[in-house]
C-alpha cells in the first residue's frame, strides 16, 4: 500500500474554526441526521440504528473533491448551505478534536478516515491538503482492478484496527466500477450516565409477537 502525497502532511490541530461555523454545522448534520433516520425507517418495522457522526462526516469528505451544482446540493442535503464555505472543513475538524478531548475518565473514543484510491488515479492537491489536514484521513494507493481481494482485506484489516476488532468485517468487495472508498471508523465506549443495577432474579419479558420469555433483568428507581 502506497501512501499518496499531500502537500498537507498532517492534520491541522488548530484549525482556528469560528464558533458560529461549528454550531451551525452541529445543528444541520444533527438535522440531517433525524431526515435521514425518519427515510430509513419510513417503511420499517425493524429496531435501527444509524452512526449518524460517521455518515456526515464520509459525506462532508466526499463534498470536499466535488464543485459548483454538485457541492451545493452536498450543502443543501447536509444543513450546512449556510456555513461560510472557509469555514466548513475546519469546523468539522473542530468537532472531531472536541470529541477527541473527551477521552478519559473511563470514556474511550476515537474517530479516524481514510481514502483507498485506485493507484494511478490522480486527486487534485486542494482536496487531499482537505482530506489530510481537516479529517486526518490519509490516502492508500491501491489496486481495485488487479487485486480486488488485497484492497478488501485492507480495508476491513483498518476498521478492526481502528474498532478495536468490534467491527471485523465492513465489506465483502466492491463493483469493478470503483475507484475511491472514504471509510470513516468511530469506536465508543462508556458508562451510562446513570447505571441500572442487575437483579438477581430473572423475570418475565414480553416480545413483540406476545410471547413471554425469562430474561436477565436490570433495574433503577429515578426519575428521569
Amino acid at each position: 500500500v502506497v501512501e499518496l502525497v499531500a502537500d498537507v502532511t498532517e492534520r491541522d490541530r488548530s484549525p482556528g474554526a469560528d464558533g458560529g461555523a461549528v454550531n451551525e454545522v452541529v445543528a444541520g448534520t444533527n438535522d440531517f441526521a433525524v431526515r435521514f433516520f425518519n427515510a430509513a425507517t419510513e417503511d420499517s418495522t425493524d429496531n435501527v440504528v444509524i452512526g449518524n457522526y460517521s455518515l456526515s462526516t464520509a459525506l462532508l469528505l466526499t463534498m470536499a473533491g466535488t464543485s459548483g451544482v454538485t457541492t451545493d446540493g452536498f450543502a443543501e442535503l447536509l444543513g450546512v448551505d449556510g456555513v461560510d464555505p472557509a469555514q466548513l472543513h475546519p469546523a468539522v475538524n473542530a468537532i472531531d478534536l472536541i470529541l477527541e478531548g473527551r477521552a478519559g475518565d473511563g470514556l474511550d473514543i476515537s474517530t479516524a478516515n481514510k481514502l483507498f484510491v485506485q493507484d494511478g488515479l490522480t486527486l487534485r492537491p486542494e482536496f487531499l491538503d482537505i482530506a489530510v489536514g481537516s479529517y486526518g484521513a490519509p490516502v492508500a494507493a491501491v489496486d481495485f482492478f488487479g487485486a480486488p481481494d488485497d484492497v478488501v482485506s485492507a480495508v476491513n484489516g483498518w476498521v478492526s484496527e481502528q474498532t478495536d476488532g468490534f467491527i471485523e468485517e465492513l465489506t465483502t468487495g466492491y463493483s469493478p466500477e470503483t475507484v475511491i472508498v472514504l471509510a470513516n471508523a468511530m469506536y465508543l465506549k462508556a458508562s451510562w450516565a446513570v447505571q441500572f443495577r442487575r437483579l438477581d432474579e430473572r423475570g418475565g419479558f414480553t416480545t413483540a409477537d406476545g410471547t413471554i420469555v425469562q430474561a436477565e433483568l436490570m433495574a433503577h428507581d429515578e426519575y428521569l
